[in-house]
């Protein structure tokens, strides 16, 4: 793994180290297995990208083949998001949590608190 540092971006990437073309055939096999279930990602520019597009669109990768998409994912190697994009997705969470919460609160022990 490294990482890149300029300005206020910092960006970890774990590429595998040694990629070759069995890789690249792990990655071809993969891509026509989410095809046949109807999944297509974005166009992507070289096979490692591939993997990108797959880890960026988890929620696409149906139930049956997620183990598979997570094992390639970590096995070949992604850009991780930068912390704003992270920070982006967290605040999204939790504010859907808190709604989740508010909404069924009269539901949970803590409805008894409740004033």
């Amino acid at each position: 793994m490294n990482f890149d540092m300029g300005g206020k971006k910092f960006a970890l990437h774990s590429y595998k180290w040694g990629f070759n073309d069995d890789d690249g055939k792990v990655i071809l096999d993969f891509k026509n297995k989410l095809e046949k279930e109807g999944v297509k990602m974005p166009t992507e520019r070289i096979s490692r990208h591939y993997v990108q597009l797959v880890f960026e669109n988890l929620d696409q990768v149906p139930e049956n083949l997620l183990q598979d998409a997570l094992r390639l994912v970590e096995d070949i190697g992604i850009d991780f998001p930068s912390p704003d994009t992270l920070i982006q997705h967290i605040e999204l969470y939790l504010r859907d949590l808190f709604n989740f919460m508010s909404d069924n609160i009269q539901n949970s022990d803590l409805g008894q608190y409740k004033k």
